[in-house]
């Protein structure tokens, strides 16, 4: 399971990161622009311009046979144009990163998939401070 969000006492600077998580190279979600690193479980959460709260929360989970990928690859601004809503994406760990199983304390198994039930435990705790209903949400992706 990943390990739980450090804790920051000043704000920090998380826009246009660009950082996904290795993978093998693909060129249909090729983003020259991107940073491979272990160190990449982040989550990008786009908010309405409203003074709304309780807005329902879209959580989309990017497809990619659990090989190649990352959450920033859909944005869904057009979305946000529609209905007032809370959109988030993010990345979780693929390939044996991910999934590779020994079976061991070290590498159980599933690494990518706890990074999933952990980016939603997160949203259910925090999602109120940015106005969204922790009661509405919506899981949505494909693959």
């Amino acid at each position: 399971a990943p390990l739980p969000p450090p804790t920051w006492t000043t704000p920090f600077e998380a826009v246009n990161k660009n950082i996904i998580c290795p993978q093998m190279e693909n060129l249909f979600m090729a983003n020259p622009n991107s940073t491979e690193s272990e160190d990449c479980l982040i989550a990008n959460i786009y908010v309405p311009d409203t003074k709304t709260n309780k807005l329902p929360v879209l959580v989309y989970v990017h497809g990619g046979a659990y090989q190649i990928g990352y959450g920033e690859f859909a944005v869904a601004k057009n979305l946000m144009r529609e209905k007032e809503m809370i959109i988030i994406n993010f990345n979780y760990r693929l390939g044996p990163h991910g999934f590779l199983c020994l079976g061991t304390p070290d590498v159980p198994g599933n690494a990518g998939m706890k990074d999933q039930v952990a980016l939603l435990r997160w949203v259910k705790k925090n999602i109120a401070s940015f106005g969204g209903n922790p009661d509405d949400v919506t899981i949505i992706g494909y693959s």
